[in-house]
């Protein structure tokens, strides 16, 4: 059996993460490899509940940023039970949008909620469960705003000001910095990004 891989994809909303997911899923599926796209918050069926109420638009400015946070990782704790440690066990290839650093990008940076709180309910959601590899699709505020202006309507993140999102990029670039994740330039085309993370993932020897 081939060894499980947990590979996460991180960035601002409207990166083109779940383009470059699908992508890449379709590789993998030409190469007859086990694998499963999931994402955050989401993934279990308490997962998807409790996205539909941290992204409704209509509870903009009813929850506070300790609340978002706890919903969020209690949606991530069932995720790793339920899914990704289960999935990796079975030597699957795991491709999921967001992961404990969106928390720390969104919850810490965003909301200002203080960055050793927000790290350790990451890491005890998760019980440590960590990716194997960070996909980081770096993009400019202008173009997010971009995208979002092509979208028939914006969740409850989305809708969040300018400067918010300027926080939540600042904290993304830091970690990746600060972390070594495997960068790419968003907006890029999805197949010449599903090619470099693919050339990668070879250079690893894990395809």
């Amino acid at each position: 059996m081939s060894q499980g891989r947990f590979i996460v994809f991180e960035g601002l909303d409207g990166s083109g993460k779940s383009t470059l997911i699908k992508a890449l899923a379709d590789l993998l599926e030409k190469e007859s490899r086990a694998h499963i796209v999931t994402r955050e918050p989401g993934g279990t069926k308490l997962g998807e509940k409790l996205r539909d109420v941290l992204l409704d638009r209509k509870l903009k400015g009813q929850i506070s940023p300790r609340s978002e946070l706890l919903l969020y990782e209690a949606a991530r704790s069932e995720h790793v039970l339920q899914v990704l440690i289960p999935k990796k066990e079975q030597g699957f290839f795991i491709l999921c949008d967001r992961y404990k650093d969106s928390s720390t990008a969104f919850q810490a940076y965003g909301r200002g909620l203080k960055i050793e709180d927000v790290e350790y309910l990451n890491n005890w959601a998760t019980y440590n469960f960590n990716p194997d590899m960070v996909v980081f699709l770096n993009a400019d505020l202008k173009e997010q705003q971009s995208s979002f202006s092509k979208r028939d309507s914006l969740d409850r993140i989305e809708l969040e000001a300018h400067d918010f999102h300027e926080r939540v990029q600042m904290g993304f670039l830091k970690m990746s910095q600060d972390k070594s994740w495997f960068e790419l330039k968003a907006f890029s085309k999805p197949e010449e990004m599903a090619q470099k993370v693919w050339s990668k993932w070879k250079e690893l020897g894990w395809i």
